[in-house]
């Protein structure tokens, strides 16, 4: 039986445990999160890259594949682990600044994503390799993966926080953090009513199954 580790540090990776276990047949899923040093977003590069590798060390070099949900976690160590323990099969979560490129139709997406992840030289290389003619808005979303974790994130502070984009009509909602396909879709497009809200859900487990050996 194929064996996937998911990597995160709360809700976003048990959602993408759930979705795997509808997609992916016959496959144990493992849930493997960190709650204990959530957030992550607001860590410092070192931190999350020691943090990550020190949680998946037991998991390393075993048959499983690793998958990454985290997008923080993904921007700043799956380079590094991949380098260092090439052996082992790793799949990431990475800020899907590509399809917010060939989604848009006017040239203006909304990124939602932690502050480490909008901040990380990945990010930064993604935007300045693929989206050079289109504006990409970076709201600061930096309390709500705890929130969601808590329960607490309300629809008023996803409003306070979007609102300022409004007038900009971006068409398009990237969802780069996986806590955040915890919020309703019709929250975002209450705000931005013409707006494509994209998941990463369906790309990432289309990925794995082409990695994984068939049964």
């Amino acid at each position: 039986m194929n064996k996937i580790i998911v990597f995160d540090t709360g809700t976003g990776g048990k959602i993408f445990a759930e979705y795997f276990r509808q997609e992916i047949q016959g496959a144990e899923i493992i849930e493997v999160i960190d709650s204990a040093n959530a957030p992550y977003g607001s860590r410092t590069p070192s931190e999350i890259l020691t943090l990550t590798e020190q949680t998946l060390k037991p998991y390393i070099n075993t048959s499983a594949l690793i998958a990454i949900a985290c997008n923080t976690a993904t921007a700043y160590a799956l380079s590094y682990l991949r380098t260092k323990y090439p052996d082992q099969l790793f799949v990431g979560a990475e800020p899907a600044v590509k399809p917010a490129v060939r989604l848009t139709k006017n040239g203006k997406a909304l990124i939602l994503a932690t502050p480490a992840t909008v901040n990380s030289a990945h990010y930064q290389n993604l935007k300045t390799k693929h989206a050079k003619h289109v504006t990409l808005y970076e709201p600061n979303c930096a309390d709500w993966a705890q929130k969601i974790d808590d329960g607490t994130l309300t629809k008023g502070d996803i409003i306070a926080t979007l609102d300022p984009y409004r007038p900009f009509s971006p068409d398009t909602i990237i969802l780069a953090c996986t806590h955040y396909l915890a919020i309703s879709p019709r929250t975002f497009t209450d705000i931005f009513p013409n707006a494509r809200i994209y998941s990463p859900l369906p790309a990432v487990t289309d990925h794995i199954k082409s990695l994984l050996p068939q049964q």
